[in-house]
């Protein structure tokens, strides 16, 4: 069933030196196997049922040492009196937690994801612009559509990326070999040619830190009840992040 071939996977395959495919019997869109059929967003998902073992975690840790020193003393002829005090504190908050790598995620989508899959496609095909049939005289639903799928958000980050629809479009092993479909619909469950192999999900899922710490120390001599300041106060806040849109953008900036 077609209902609009211009967005069905390696429709563009001929372009590119690839046959178009015929028949995906695995794709888990498709109506055979209990799918809508037609080209839909939905968010991805794991650990359905959720039973409450997934392996984010969160560490903190704090410490805080002071010291303090007074005495008096004679110095030429004269008595002096002295009070140190020193503090220094430390925290550090660690999270670690797993998401879905969203370049994978969306390959796997088309049938193309797998830690072996290479798609025979390309991923810089115009697929928004090119013509559409009698040399452009009518439009495709690209063109109408393009812009919503590739939509920008907000800077670095959009809906969907041009490259993964590109490789969908035009190559023609999805589903096949190493190449396998990420299934989102409840038939991952009651179907077994389309459930979710274990090895792909552990593809597209990555682990991300983020890490923040923060070192702080104070030191203060109070010499002939005069406060002086000697120990440099110190602040450092470092952060290390794994963003989870960290490769998808605007279409000129690269990974």
């Amino acid at each position: 069933m077609r209902l609009v071939p211009l967005s069905e996977l390696g429709y563009y395959a001929p372009l590119f030196g690839n046959a178009r495919p015929t028949d995906i019997t695995n794709n888990p869109n498709s109506l055979a196997n209990g799918g809508p059929n037609i080209t839909t967003i939905i968010n991805p998902r794991d650990g359905i049922p959720r039973t409450g073992d997934r392996s984010n975690y969160t560490n903190s840790e704090s410490s805080i040492v002071q010291l303090g020193l007074r005495g008096d003393f004679d110095y030429v002829d004269r008595p002096w009196n002295y009070d140190v005090s020193l503090s220094w504190s430390s925290s550090s908050n660690e999270q670690t937690y797993q998401t879905f790598h969203r370049t994978r995620t969306e390959l796997a989508a088309l049938g193309l994801g797998g830690p072996n899959c290479t798609p025979n496609g390309v991923s810089d095909f115009d697929w928004q612009n090119h013509p559409g049939p009698l040399g452009g005289a009518f439009p495709t639903a690209w063109n109408y559509y393009g812009d919503g799928y590739t939509q920008t958000f907000f800077p670095n980050y959009v809906l969907t990326t041009p490259e993964s629809i590109s490789l969908g479009l035009t190559s023609n092993n999805q589903g096949q070999g190493d190449c396998m479909f990420y299934n989102p619909y409840l038939t991952q469950f009651t179907n077994p040619n389309v459930a979710n192999d274990p090895e792909l999900m552990a593809w597209i899922n990555e682990t991300v830190l983020e890490q923040i710490s923060a070192i702080r120390s104070l030191c203060l001599m109070r010499l002939l009840e005069e406060s002086y300041s000697i120990c440099e106060a110190v602040l450092q806040r470092l952060r290390s992040e794994l963003s989870i849109a960290k490769d998808k953008r605007i279409p000129e900036l690269l990974q």
